[in-house]
This record gives structure tokens, C-alpha cells and sequence, in this order.
């Protein structure tokens, strides 16, 4: 979990994480990474969007956690807009590692075959 969210941030998404996803649903099954995309990145983005929408400094930032949350929530396709609350402030930073690195656990752990499965952006 926390591997996905730092590639993510350092910018490995799209050349590491999306290409893995596309091969694990390739002939129509789901996907560890996709579960792992949804819940260490759309989820944790999210999360810290709508302590934004409620606790930002300033109007501004109320109205981008709250677009942010919305948008995570629903399509799960807005995880940067936590990075630079997460870059600001290192209390914020921590917990979305800590909640990445819950979610990368259960994902790994909760099934019987060993990992749950997901598309990237929907949760089956």
C-alpha cells in the first residue's frame, strides 16, 4: 500500500501501476493492483479531501477538498489533490501513509485466495 501511494507520487502510476492493472484484467478478470489502486490512493485521497472540505485554512481549500472528495469518492480519478496537503502538512502525510499501508493489508489479507480483487476504479 504505501509503495503504491509513493509511486504515485514520485510519478510511477502510469508507467508501473496502470500498465500492472491492464495485464492482471487482460482476459476479462480483476485485478490485486486495481483493489490496491482504489482503496491505497482513491480512498486515502479522499479521506484527506473531506478533512479538507471540513478543516481547510481557508475557503479555497474547503472548496477543492470538497470537489476532491466528491470526485474520489464517485470515479476515484482525482488522488493528486491530497499531495499537496500531504506536502504541507507532515501530520497529514503520515496518516495517509499509515492508511495506505492498513489498506495495502487488508487488501493482501482479506480473501481466501490471498488478495481481494477490484477493477482500478470500481470495487466488485
Amino acid at each position: 500500500g504505501v509503495g503504491v501511494c509513493y509511486g504515485t507520487k514520485v510519478g510511477a502510476y502510469h508507467w508501473l501501476v496502470l500498465p500492472v492493472i491492464l495485464w492482471e484484467m487482460e482476459k476479462g478478470g480483476l485485478s490485486v493492483f486495481g483493489a490496491l489502486d482504489l482503496t491505497c490512493l482513491a480512498m486515502v485521497s479522499a479521506g484527506v479531501s473531506a478533512a479538507a472540505s471540513l478543516l481547510g485554512n481557508d475557503q479555497a481549500q474547503r472548496t477543492l477538498g470538497a470537489r476532491a472528495w466528491r470526485i474520489n469518492l464517485c470515479a476515484g480519478d482525482f488522488v493528486e489533490a491530497c499531495y499537496p496537503l500531504m506536502a504541507r502538512y507532515p501530520l497529514v502525510n503520515a496518516a495517509g501513509y499509515l492508511a495506505s499501508a492498513a489498506a495495502g493489508a487488508l487488501v493482501t489479507a482479506s480473501s481466501p485466495d490471498g488478495a481481494l480483487k477490484s477493477t482500478a476504479y470500481l470495487p466488485l
